[in-house]
């Protein structure tokens, strides 16, 4: 796997996937519900491809 951010490589390294059946998303919170983000997230998107920050909402 390998993180970018604008445009640039953050990290990089194996990383073992494995199918996701069933589970929770937290988005704002650790799931333990500490560390609240107190900020609006208007949008969150992933993508499989690098991407350049113009790009990245295009899809």
């Amino acid at each position: 796997m390998t993180n970018y951010v604008n445009g640039r490589m953050e990290l990089s390294g194996d990383v073992e996937f494995k199918p996701i059946n069933s589970g929770a998303l937290s988005i704002g919170a650790r799931r333990n519900r500490v560390s609240w983000f107190l900020g609006a997230i208007y949008r969150f998107r992933i993508s499989p491809l690098v991407l350049e920050p113009k790009d990245f909402l295009k899809f």
